[in-house]
């Protein structure tokens, strides 16, 4: 799981955002909770790191993130 989060930072580290975004979507879809709470998390913080109009994004990730990792 730390992996998925350590690939998504450097892309990030990169600016290689729609690669980023790509691969955490691919987790997402994943049936396997903790991928998703990692990818969440990565997707997250990718749109943190952009900033500009991510807000209401940052906030559904979480919500999401909250309910799988409760689950």
């Amino acid at each position: 799981m730390e992996s998925l989060y350590k690939e998504v930072e450097q892309l990030v580290l990169q600016n290689e955002f729609v690669e980023a975004k790509k691969l955490c979507q691919k987790y997402i879809g994943s049936l396997d909770e903790n991928l998703k709470y990692d990818a969440l998390r990565g997707l997250f913080s990718i749109y943190n790191y952009i900033g500009s109009g991510s807000v209401e994004i940052q906030r559904k990730c979480l919500e999401m993130s909250k309910k799988i990792r409760h689950r």
